[in-house]
């Protein structure tokens, strides 16, 4: 009985608005859908206040040693763990930027919270000197956030926070508020450091100095506007109950890079059709063509922006990392950050997704080989085309089987002439060179005449087709068997290989295929495309590359006027791969990128290029 009573009066005290609540209870009156936030207990029979506690269903059970009191919205309840340690308790972050003011009701009034949100909550916690050198950090909690907010005083202590921290720990896409102290003249600096310039979502709220209130001066940057990488854009200040955001149209967040503002991207390339094709021009500069230099002119005809396209700067191609850990070529401009996108049918690997940005595959390519063209065989060998092996070794028994059997039917023939062993065999002999035979040896028993009528039948269908073939494979010789799959590279007798540098070797030494892994033992590495070319048309090699490439090169410079061609891609195509531009490592415009390109492979203009660009050759 006394247990329902106190619930009773329990449920009444809920029920009240204005009266006081039970302990951890919100006083204030709650708005309509309020999601209670404060802990509500009640004792068990028999145990005062300072017992144990049971928890009311949906409720927050504190723990031993928590911080008393009623916790204010957003704030992290901790529990002590042994050694003064602290842990938070799970389920308890919650409130986490879930409140918004009522409108015309300041901080301290009454909240309500936004409906069906949940915030995760990651501490970093800085420590150091006061000008932030050296400063370490530690992190508590879930790397999971969707937004960040960073309070540090110290400017420079901020940067080398986020320095420390934002290729693991941080997703560059999401919105950072920054609230640190600077002066005007510092605003535009700091937002060009590293990383702050590979952010593009970023609020910065600088303190004014000496103001009599408390007042915030808000900005962000903008990108490319007015042949500027990085500018700086004032939004506004805020101030208590006067803030710049309560504006009609105000945006915490301004929509970027919709727009490069006609600013000029420095591209790196180099000649290697399809993708990329130089033609040289009468005044010394080139034309340039190809899949990816239409794909990048679609790119900066949709965002906005111009191109300027020069070759590697230190003559390499691609490029290959040095021992001291850089890279050259292409590859080491697109790390050093000398160039805004690189392509040359960059293939999209784990490896290279840790040293540049690549978009979005635009084209799935395969790896092919190419042997040389069967070479027609032998004149003097046609005679043994018009029949396979196995027919001819067919025949071969029959000239040995046949004779026996006439020699045993001849027993009951009346004319000894087929009872001699010799007779038979040329009596057989003629049958297969289809001459007619005397009267007199026509044989007069029926078992003879049989084996003599199925042998005509036989040797006069066999003869009908290899004379007809025969002459067909004197007018047009019969080309050899060409090399279409692994399995007939490895009986081939030829020897195969790839270039020295791209990881190909590993591509097949890492696959669980038997054949692959027996081709990845016979690699033999080539110094560049053209050496692998040089070595095919040799006549003992075979070369393996981009599929794509391949066809391309095949169909411009080794194909005449009449289709023949010199050399001959395999049928066979495997190991795809996907092909993408390249970019420094956190591009703010990667995104951007993505999204042009995406819409450029759900048109099908890429098929569409590349079968021009063959019709062009």
């Amino acid at each position: 009985m006394r247990r329902v009573r106190e619930s009773e009066r329990s449920v009444e005290r809920e029920a009240r608005w204005r009266e006081k609540p039970v302990r951890g209870q919100v006083r204030e009156k709650p708005v309509r859908g309020q999601v209670e936030r404060e802990a509500r207990w009640r004792e068990k029979p028999g145990e005062r206040s300072g017992g144990e506690r049971s928890r009311v269903r949906g409720q927050v059970e504190r723990e031993p040693g928590e911080r008393s009191g009623r916790e204010k919205p957003g704030e992290v309840r901790w529990r002590e763990k042994p050694g003064g340690e602290r842990s938070r308790v799970r389920g308890q972050v919650e409130r986490e930027a879930g409140w918004r003011e009522k409108p015309g009701e300041r901080s301290g009034g009454e909240r309500s919270r936004v409906r069906g949100q949940s915030f995760p909550v990651t501490l970093f916690t800085l420590s150091g000197d006061k000008t932030g050198n050296g400063a370490p950090y530690s992190m508590i909690g879930r790397e999971t956030c969707t937004h960040y907010v960073f309070l540090v005083k110290n400017a420079k202590a901020l940067l080398r926070l986020l320095e420390g921290i934002f290729e693991e720990d941080l997703n560059l896409s999401a919105k950072f508020v920054l609230i640190t102290k600077l002066r005007k003249n510092e605003v535009l600096g700091f937002l060009k450091s590293s990383p702050i310039s590979k952010m593009v979502n970023i609020l910065l709220a600088t303190p004014s100095p000496g103001a009599a209130e408390a007042t915030l001066h808000l900005y962000t940057h903008d990108f490319f506007l007015n042949d500027q990488r990085i500018s700086s854009k004032s939004l506004g200040a805020w101030r208590r109950g006067a803030s710049a955001s309560r504006r009609e149209g105000f945006e915490w967040f301004p929509a970027k890079l919709n727009d490069f503002y006609g600013f000029k991207l420095r591209a790196t390339t180099f000649n290697h059709p399809p993708v990329s094709i130089f033609e040289p021009l009468p005044d010394g500069t080139y034309r340039y063509d190809g899949l990816e230099v239409r794909l990048l002119m679609t790119l900066a005809s949709a965002l906005n922006f111009t191109v300027e396209i020069s070759m590697p700067r230190d003559g390499e191609k691609w490029g290959a990392k040095l021992p001291n850990g850089s890279w050259s070529g292409a590859v080491g401009e697109t790390v050093r950050r000398e160039t805004d996108v690189s392509f040359a049918n960059y293939f999209i690997t784990a490896d290279r997704l840790k040293i540049m940005d690549m978009t979005r595959p635009y084209y799935i390519d395969y790896t092919c080989f190419i042997t040389p063209t069967p070479q027609p065989l032998p004149q003097h060998t046609a005679v043994a085309w018009p029949l396979q092996t196995w027919v001819w070794a067919a025949v071969a028994v029959t000239l040995v089987v046949v004779p026996l059997v006439v020699r045993l039917a001849a027993i009951v023939e009346p004319q000894l002439w087929f009872s001699n062993l010799y007779n038979a065999y040329w009596y057989v002999v003629g049958i297969f060179l289809t001459r007619s035979q005397p009267v007199q040896l026509v044989p007069s028993t029926w078992g003879l005449r049989l084996v003599v009528l199925t042998s005509w039948l036989a040797v006069t269908i066999i003869s009908a087709g290899y004379k007809s073939s025969v002459i067909a494979f004197l007018l047009v010789p019969l080309p050899a068997q060409p090399v279409n799959t692994l399995e007939q590279l490895l009986k081939s007798g030829l020897r195969w290989g790839v270039r020295d540098r791209g990881g190909w070797d590993e591509w097949f030494s890492n696959s669980l295929d038997p054949t692959s892994r027996k081709i990845a033992e016979g690699f033999e590495f080539v110094n560049g495309i053209d050496s692998g070319i040089s070595r095919v048309l040799e006549g003992d090699f075979a070369f393996m590359n981009s599929g794509t490439f391949l066809r391309y090169l095949v169909a411009s410079n080794f194909t005449n006027a009449y289709g023949q061609t010199e050399l001959h891609i395999a049928k066979e195509c495997f190991v795809p791969f996907r092909i993408g531009l390249g970019m420094p490592r956190f591009s703010v415009y990667t995104q951007r990128f993505n999204e042009v390109v995406g819409r450029v492979v759900e048109a099908g203009m890429v098929s569409r290029w590349f079968q021009n660009l063959l019709t062009k050759v």
